[in-house]
């Protein structure tokens, strides 16, 4: 967990209004924030300046102005996929990836769900995420389980819908993911998600080699980037309907600026494998918005009834 001094001490420097520490100092404090070496921890806080306490959002976010905070970005991504799951009161949901519990905050406060089921593989996030749901929506259904999407295969519940914010393109075995998830909603149920796919001829050469090294620098699963076609396909084949939207120009650019002016101001501070993972996904992005070859897709997906 954050020490609550090490984040007064982090917040008061930020603002600007404290000049008693000197730079091995603030040093200390901020490595202090940057959680534990899970491939998926809580050291993503740290983006959510000027107050990681008010926030711990740590998705891609959806740009729409370039005056967005981080933390505005990210929660603006998440309102999207939930606009297109069309999330309201009465809703059974299984959360895929939920990270530190901001989402699910917002699934309860903003769009009244029923319940969640969470499933998340970070005990370090699951510990955070419930001490935030514990302080407020302490009367809220929920439960929490440090899995991974794999689990899904595994649970005797059934929802209305299955979200997974900026975490898919992480899933291997995307065939079988997608048969569970359609047997564990309910009919016309949908799986809604935010993935990566590639662009038009991307398999070739060169190109494509580079992007396999980008992938597994960046923990996605080669086989899980596909050709727009195939990708579509891949949800009709498990008995979806299936609407894609391509988020790119709202992501990509907004991101990369972002953890440019991050890095800028707080690189030299960070563990060297936390700031090079933020410098490989801002040159990701960048790649991204530049060349076309990577797209970022809303995706709702729904359950057709079995012949």
């Amino acid at each position: 967990m954050l020490l609550v001094l090490g984040l007064g001490i982090f917040i008061g420097l930020w603002l600007g209004r404290s000049t008693i520490f000197d730079e091995s100092c603030r040093k200390r404090e901020l490595r202090a924030l940057q959680g534990n070496p899970e491939s998926f921890d809580h050291a993503d806080q740290l983006l959510n300046m000027p107050n990681p306490l008010a926030s711990s959002w740590g998705n891609l976010g959806l740009w729409s102005a370039p005056e967005l905070t981080y933390p505005e970005a990210a929660k603006a991504l998440a309102r999207r996929l939930a606009q297109a799951a069309e999330l309201k009161a009465g809703d059974s949901i299984c959360d895929l990836g939920f990270g530190c519990g901001d989402q699910i905050r917002l699934w309860f406060e903003d769009f009244h769900v029923r319940r969640v089921s969470g499933l998340n593989p970070s005990s370090s996030q699951n510990l955070w995420a419930k001490q935030l749901l514990e302080r407020t929506c302490s009367d809220a259904n929920y439960e929490l389980h440090t899995a991974d999407h794999s689990a899904l295969a595994k649970s005797p519940e059934r929802w209305h819908k299955i979200l997974a914010l900026d975490c898919a393109y992480h899933f291997a075995n995307w065939e079988p993911f997608l048969a569970s998830a359609h047997q564990h909603l309910e009919p016309s149920g949908l799986l809604v998600l935010t993935d990566l796919t590639l662009g038009p001829h991307t398999h070739q050469g060169l190109l494509s080699f580079f992007l396999r090294t980008l992938a597994w620098m960046a923990n996605i699963p080669w086989p899980h980037l596909k050709s727009p076609e195939a990708y579509q396909k891949s949800f009709e084949d498990q008995g979806f309907t299936v609407h894609i939207t391509d988020l790119s120009t709202e992501v990509f650019p907004g991101i990369a600026d972002y953890l440019k002016a991050f890095d800028s101001r707080w690189g030299r501070f960070l563990r060297p494998a936390l700031r090079s993972r933020y410098a490989l996904t801002a040159k990701a992005a960048a790649f991204a918005a530049r060349t076309g070859h990577l797209r970022y897709v809303l995706v709702r997906a729904e359950k057709q009834p079995s012949p």
